[in-house]
């Protein structure tokens, strides 16, 4: 990762040429993508879930941007992506504070679309969901 570590030895061009190969195929993928998520996302694994189309959860998942804490900047659109999903407070929190989020409060600020009920099949859950967003149109 480009942590505050290693970044004296990472030029600027090499970061946003790694983000660009990493978050572009999310933000132009041709159909649409759903995130079953089962339990932690840090970083990374948490802002690529909002360029997808659908994000569902696990009772068990958490959601987690220790930016701040390590010292870098935000990445993978995210400070656009949440603020629209979550509004700002949500943003604010997750972004500058670095709160983990439980799978039950991301989906009372509406990061996460879906919570599976717990002891229910996140796969089928997921699954279901697709089909359901396909019949619509």
């Amino acid at each position: 990762g480009v942590d505050k570590v290693n970044w004296p030895s990472v030029l600027h061009s090499q970061v946003a040429r790694l983000n660009v190969g990493i978050f572009h195929p999310f933000i132009h993928f041709p159909k649409p993508l759903f995130i079953a998520a089962n339990g932690p996302a840090v970083g990374g694994g948490t802002t690529m879930q909002l360029l997808c189309d659908a994000v569902l959860a696990a009772p068990g998942a958490t959601f987690h941007t220790p930016f701040k804490k390590l010292g870098i900047t935000k990445e993978g659109c995210s400070t656009l992506t949440f603020a629209q999903k979550m509004g700002s407070e949500g943003a604010r929190r997750m972004l500058d504070e670095g709160e983990k989020l439980s799978a039950a409060e991301a989906a009372r600020l509406g990061f996460v679309d879906v919570l599976v009920e717990e002891g229910s099949d996140l796969v089928a859950a997921a699954c279901e969901f697709a089909e359901g967003w396909v019949s619509e149109g």
